[in-house]
């Protein structure tokens, strides 16, 4: 998960207990070592959105990138109010090529929300996904007037770069240094795209790609449960 920075949860003797077992296992390529650390971890853990998304991350790292979604799935529901739980899930199911849920999900954000940095990447990486690039493309240009900094700006070049259309990348490179009032970064920006841009050959536009991939069930379900009968894995 990369664009939600996650933390451990709350710590006890348990829980540390199976972090170590877990950072173990993931050294030693044991997989199944490691699921089971992260169900004796999930029964050390309170229930709430940051041992969720605890959780969520170290099956990731574990590359059990479905079962984190189905995680924060039941997270969403269980803690509706965690603005993190909702972008870890919206991450996630891009990374498992489900990204309309991922558009789903962004669109039930609180507009406040809706509006931050994160969401509009994500929103634009599903979108991307999906095979829409004008829309992606739209979505970074309606952000850039709210967002400082060279992320959005770094994002639409790839993007227009990758897709070969090298005219349209260039125009915008020209409207960003045509700019009044740039920040140092986007000056060392510019900079840095001059010999990039100049070696760019002028080109049709590609057509967008299509990168969305079904999403394959899988017979196994990773939730968490409850205080009482807390166990890990439920097949």
């Amino acid at each position: 998960m990369l664009a939600v920075t996650l933390s451990c949860g709350p710590g006890s003797q348990d829980s540390e207990a199976a972090r170590a077992r877990f950072d173990s296992a993931l050294a030693a390529h044991d997989v199944a070592g490691a699921l089971s650390a992260i169900d004796a971890l999930s029964a050390a853990l309170p229930d709430a959105p940051v041992s969720d998304l605890e959780l969520a991350q170290r099956l990731g790292r574990a590359g059990e990138m479905t079962r984190a979604l189905w995680l924060l799935e039941e997270a969403s529901r269980r803690h509706p109010e965690s603005t993190e739980i909702r972008l870890a899930l919206a991450e996630t199911a891009i990374i498992v090529g489900a990204p309309e849920q991922s558009l789903a999900v962004l669109d039930g954000l609180p507009p406040a929300a809706a509006a931050g940095l994160v969401p509009v990447l994500l929103r634009y990486r599903a979108l991307l996904a999906l095979g829409r690039l004008d829309d992606a493309l739209d979505t970074l240009e309606r952000a850039e007037s709210r967002h400082a900094g060279i992320e959005l700006a770094t994002a639409r070049l790839a993007l227009l770069a990758s897709e070969k259309q090298y005219a349209r990348a260039l125009e915008y490179v020209r409207r960003v240094a045509a700019r009044d009032g740039q920040s140092g970064p986007e000056r060392a920006w510019l900079a840095r795209t001059a010999t990039q841009c100049a070696a760019w050959p002028p080109s049709p536009s590609a057509a967008p790609r299509s990168v969305a991939q079904p999403r394959t069930p899988s017979p196994h379900r990773y939730r968490r449960r409850r205080p009482a009968d807390r166990g890990g894995r439920e097949d």
